[in-house]
């Protein structure tokens, strides 16, 4: 259906916790479908609502084969988790800019799909990493948040210059008629 434009770092929308979902209606069907056209776009595996601006509790991720199938994850949280892990990431909303994250190595998720049906899965490793890494989404938070303020140090020119673009961007999209 469409593209939509993914919201860099500085975006107050990025900031802020996300509301629950509480249609499950065909808006947002529709959304979803914009949301896995623009994930495809962009090559990416995880993509959550307030990076498209609308600050909505759902995520979808990339069954990591090939990015042709995702399945969507509407006001997720995380029952359990166990282990740590500690490996790279990034992120559509903070382009050129990976750092190693400490997360949970296997996480229990309870879910709602798009028909309203609750979900419960466990997750592991990379899956694990993904869905920690969107939630956070959910809950105004990025992955610089979590790693260690030096290492935001040496990255603050480059977040700056996100920023920078950010504001460029939301004029542009807040411009735009809907």
């Amino acid at each position: 259906m469409a593209i939509l434009p993914i919201r860099l770092f500085g975006d107050p929308v990025l900031q802020r916790r996300a509301d629950e979902v509480d249609h499950f209606d065909s808006e947002l069907r529709d959304l979803t479908i914009d949301m896995i056209d623009t994930v495809k776009a962009e090559n990416g595996v995880g993509l959550a609502g307030p990076q498209v601006g609308h600050c909505k509790r759902i995520f979808l991720v990339s069954d990591l084969n090939g990015q042709e199938t995702f399945q969507v994850y509407i006001n997720p949280v995380i029952l359990e988790g166990s282990g740590i892990d500690h490996e790279e990431e990034g992120c559509l909303s903070l382009p050129d800019i990976r750092s190693k994250v400490e997360r949970k190595a296997s996480i229990l998720l309870q879910a709602y799909d798009l028909s309203g049906k609750r979900l419960q899965l466990e997750a592991t490793g990379l899956y694990a990493r993904i869905f920690q890494h969107e939630l956070d989404h959910l809950d105004g938070i990025l992955f610089v948040q979590r790693i260690p303020r030096a290492k935001r140090f040496f990255l603050k020119s480059r977040l700056d210059q996100i920023r920078s673009d950010a504001r460029k961007r939301l004029i542009h999209i807040e411009g735009d008629p809907k």
